[in-house]
């Protein structure tokens, strides 16, 4: 028998089954346990996608008999063997079990599938059962009622069956992807919950609490409390920093007593903001969002700021071509790829080149001097805000992962070493998002605020650039050019903010 608290890792990708760590099964338990307490007895607990019965085993150590569902016939017998508690087998979506009513639940808690509802087995779009789901509605995804369904996300369905399963003022604890809390997309969706429920606290996970076989998932565990007469006076979100890795347990233990209102300010290990529920209204739920927005409106001394997008004259990624693979030629033009770049520049060495004109090398995306090449996506290169601007004359063109941005009446170094600063990165971790990796969009690009300095003050900062940081960079002495580098970056931030 698994301890409380331990989660054991097999499990069935094909119906999505990734089990939860422990420490973070762990966390979630007890910091839902102590949020439902305060609005009454907890008693009633449920997990309606039970899996190896982690949640169920923590129920049961705190002397609480809880139910679990489990659509795996084989795995809710073993789960209910291994936890003691009682398991009852099938869908939790479409199915309604008369020892589960709607609205009975002190708490909802689990991991609910993540992905794609056409991706799992047996799935009929057709299947009358789906009318019932608002989300599906609310998603607002385009196309047909078929297409709509099969394109869903799977974990939003069961919040949608946590609320209607909750008591007025229970509370959900779910593990949910963290693309639910800042995609754009997922929006309508939000707000379509946070009609229904007060967000308490949302907790974006480091990056590798979710890593298995098959699955390198970026998760966040959401705290609701379904709505009654008690508003709450404020959500909690909390994340990691980005500049290193948390031991997942300190983190997590610092999570829990921000959630719970226990702490302050942020610590080293997470980095927390809080703010009124209904703020939350028509935004996004992580912590970044809301701490990039506040630092970058505090960071200019009162400057006026332009939109990035009215000075951009093109914007485009390199090419996607299916079922081949880039061919070195040599001779061939230069291909500039996410791995291409250093913090100071473009890095020299060995590079990827390609057939002139060929599916590598459209026209649309050739590279001309002074632009500004940005990887969008990616922890190693967007996640470490790696930034180049072309220098070369040679004919070149980027690689799929890679958007060129070309700027009419604003300096490509002065935007290059803009967004190394405090408040250009600021709002790029305000806007990236993603499940698996980091990712920048058009929109979200286009949406980033540059300050209004003249072409004098920008084109002092590229001459700087290119007098004390070049030459170090092209002799290769990268230490010495990061310094540089990094002095000419606190400068321009000494420069905004004393304005």
């Amino acid at each position: 028998m698994s301890r409380p608290g331990h989660a054991d890792r097999s499990g069935d990708p094909g119906l999505a089954q990734f089990f939860t760590p422990g420490p973070v099964a762990r966390f979630t338990w007890e910091v839902a346990g102590a949020l439902a307490r305060r609005t009454g007895p907890l008693d009633r607990v449920l997990d309606p996608a039970a899996g190896a019965g982690v949640f169920l085993q923590l129920a049961q150590a705190d002397g609480l008999a809880p139910i679990g569902i489990e659509v795996d016939p084989g795995l809710a017998e073993r789960t209910a063997v291994s936890s003691g508690a009682r398991v009852l087998c099938g869908d939790a979506l479409r199915q309604r079990f008369p020892e589960a009513p709607e609205g009975s639940f002190d708490l909802v808690i689990g991991n609910p599938p993540f992905g794609r509802l056409g991706t799992f087995p047996g799935f009929d779009a057709a299947d009358p059962a789906w009318e019932v789901f608002e989300v599906l509605e609310a998603g607002g995804q385009r196309g047909r009622v078929h297409q709509r369904r099969r394109g869903f996300p799977i974990d939003q369905l069961f919040l949608e069956r946590a609320l209607a399963l909750v008591r007025p003022g229970g509370v959900i604890a779910f593990v949910m992807p963290e693309g639910f809390l800042a995609n754009d997309r997922h929006q309508p969706v939000r707000d379509w919950t946070a009609d229904r429920a007060a967000v308490l606290g949302s907790v974006c996970l480091p990056p590798g609490a979710f890593t298995w076989p098959g699955l390198n998932a970026r998760v966040a565990v959401i705290f609701l409390r379904r709505r009654d007469s008690r508003e709450p006076r404020r959500a909690v979100l909390v994340r990691p920093p980005l500049d290193r890795r948390p031991p997942l347990d300190a983190y997590l233990q610092d999570a829990a007593l921000a959630v719970l209102g226990r702490s302050g300010a942020a610590t080293p290990t997470a980095l927390i903001f809080r703010l009124a529920p209904r703020r939350l209204a028509g935004h996004r739920w992580d912590a970044g969002f809301w701490l990039g927005r506040r630092a970058a409106r505090s960071s200019t001394g009162g400057r006026p700021w332009a939109r990035l997008g009215d000075y951009i004259e093109h914007l485009t990624y390199g090419p996607i071509v299916t079922g081949t693979r880039a061919v070195h030629q040599e001779g061939g033009v230069r291909v500039i790829r996410q791995g291409d770049f250093g913090e100071t520049g473009l890095r020299g060495g060995p590079v990827l080149r390609v057939a002139p004109g060929g599916p590598f090398d459209p026209e649309r995306s050739r590279v001309r001097s002074r632009d500004l090449l940005l990887p969008r996506s990616g922890a190693g290169a967007l996640g470490k805000n790696r930034v180049a601007v072309y220098l070369d004359l040679e004919p070149a063109n980027v690689g799929c992962f890679v958007d060129l941005v070309r700027l009419r009446e604003l300096n490509p170094f002065f935007l290059w070493l803009f967004l190394r600063a405090g408040p250009g990165w600021q709002q790029v971790q305000q806007v990236i998002n993603g499940v698996g990796t980091p990712n920048l969009s058009f929109a979200e690009i286009r949406s980033l605020r540059v300050p209004l300095l003249s072409p004098e003050e920008q084109g002092t900062f590229e001459l700087r650039y290119l007098d004390e940081v070049l030459p170090w960079h092209r002799r290769g002495e990268e230490t010495e050019a990061i310094r540089r580098f990094r002095t000419v970056v606190a400068d321009l931030e000494r420069r905004l903010i004393a304005t």
